[in-house]
Parts: structure tokens; C-alpha cells; sequence
């Protein structure tokens, strides 16, 4: 059998600094850019221990031939909602269009969400923390998840995708924060994983099929939740949602669909 060839790309070796006041993001972009002309196998972008590094909004785009970010250390969010300001406000970590991405280590990424929570704003003018567009053959799995300004973990337009053993947390009053959502995405896996914040654990929204959630951990929040659905008279399908071996504590429900009236 070939043996895998395996390059590492080492953000501090591309400039990041990783004390938690500089920004980073730069360097991510350089070490991801070289990450995507690597040839070998599996190329690592490496994220390494016992160092805090601040992003501000960032996007990592495809294509790559595959893509393996290490998180091994912490990764924060500016605490100013105006450092959006020229920026999607969609997102603060974007992954676009990456297929075989794997996200996976023992570190955590801080939304730093306490100053968006304050502000009452209307949840579409919130950012999603982690945002995952049209990455077929995602793999996520061992990461901790803090405080997301908005969703935790957005996936969009991807098939394929597993996600394992992650944590996810925010305290139970703050607002919007989901878990993991999900939109127009098929063949979804989530297993053996908590999810603990302010809203659903799970949002499965129109568009999804093949839904397996299988051994999370849910509470506090709204539980595992289909919609809400058929927004402005919209006619949306989602089929094969399937919720095994769940635990539900201190959630306002238990599995659900939501509906608009009319």
C-alpha cells in the first residue's frame, strides 16, 4: 500500500503570533494558501498548542485537493462587533467550497458572543461563528465550541458530512446561539457529542434529508428542532430525519418541527 504524504503548515511559522491580541488572520490566510498548493495527501494546517490566537472575520476557500486543519490550541473572536464592519456579517470563520475537509483537535473556538448577545439584534443580523459552505465530505469532530455570536456550527449545501465528539457551549439565556444548524444538506451524521446553549441543540432547516443524530447529549436549550418551515407561505421538504439514543436536560422540548401559521 502507498504510504500518505503529509505536508504540515504551521500558522506561526506564517506569521501568527497567537497572544490573544494580535491579529491573526493574515497568517492563517498565508499558511491556508500554501495548505491549498500542496500536492501531498493530506496537507495539515496546523493550529498549535498553548497559544490564544484572535481572527477577525475570515474566509478559507477552495478548491484544495484536501485540507486538514489542526486546532490544538485556542482560537478567539474580537470582542467589538465593529470589527465586522466591511465584513460578511454572515460569518467569523468561513469555510467555502472544500471537499474532504477535516477539522479536527483538542482545542476550542471562543465566539466571544457576550457583546452581540447585549445588543438584541434581529438574528439575521447576527454571525454565524463557524459557517460551512458546500464542503462534500466534511469531517468535524473533537473541537470545543464556546459562545457564538449567533450559530455555533452553520452547515450549508454539503453532503456527507460527520460530525463527532464535539462540545458545544453557551450559557442558557443567550440568544439564537444553535448548536449545530443545518440548511439544504443531505447525509448528515452527528454522534456522540454535546450541545448545551441558549437555543436548539440541533436546527435541521429546509432542504435536509438524511439526518442522523445519534447519542448527543442536549441541554440546556430548545432541543433538537425541525424549521421552522414554509416562512412567507414557502413550500420546503425535509425527509429522513432520524434522532436515536438522545439525552434531553433541561431543554424547553424534546425532538420537534416548527412551522410558520398560514
Amino acid at each position: 500500500m502507498k504510504p500518505y504524504k503529509k505536508d504540515v503548515f504551521n500558522v506561526v511559522a506564517h506569521g501568527a503570533v497567537g497572544d490573544g491580541k494580535i491579529d491573526d488572520s493574515q497568517a492563517f490566510l498565508k499558511a491556508w494558501t500554501k495548505l491549498c498548493e500542496a500536492t501531498t495527501d493530506i496537507p495539515t494546517l496546523l493550529i498549535p498548542s498553548e497559544k490564544t490566537f484572535l481572527l477577525n472575520p475570515v474566509s478559507f476557500k477552495g478548491p484544495c485537493k484536501s485540507a486538514n486543519p489542526q486546532v490544538l490550541g485556542n482560537i478567539i473572536a474580537p470582542h467589538e462587533v465593529s470589527a465586522w464592519n466591511g465584513s460578511n456579517i454572515n460569518y467569523w470563520i468561513l469555510f467555502a467550497h472544500v471537499d474532504g475537509l477535516k477539522i479536527n483537535g483538542s482545542g476550542q473556538i471562543d465566539g466571544k458572543g457576550s457583546t452581540w448577545w447585549k445588543q438584541d439584534k434581529c438574528p439575521s443580523q447576527m454571525s454565524n461563528a463557524l459557517r460551512l459552505e458546500g464542503c462534500n465530505g466534511l469531517q468535524l469532530s473533537g473541537l470545543k465550541h464556546l459562545n457564538s455570536q449567533r450559530n455555533h456550527i452553520s452547515i450549508s449545501g454539503c453532503d456527507n458530512v460527520t460530525i463527532s465528539n464535539v462540545n458545544i457551549i453557551a450559557p442558557e439565556d443567550s440568544p439564537n446561539t444553535d448548536g449545530i444548524d443545518i440548511s439544504h444538506s443531505t447525509h448528515i451524521l452527528i454522534h456522540n457529542s454535546f450541545s448545551g446553549t441558549g437555543d436548539d441543540c440541533v436546527a435541521i432547516n429546509g432542504g435536509c434529508s438524511f439526518i442522523n443524530i445519534t447519542n448527543v447529549a442536549c441541554g440546556p436549550g430548545h432541543g433538537i428542532s425541525v424549521g421552522s418551515l414554509g416562512a412567507k407561505g414557502a413550500h420546503e421538504t425535509v425527509e429522513e430525519i432520524h434522532v436515536h439514543n438522545c439525552t434531553f436536560d433541561h431543554t424547553k422540548n424534546g425532538a420537534r418541527i416548527k412551522t410558520w401559521q398560514d
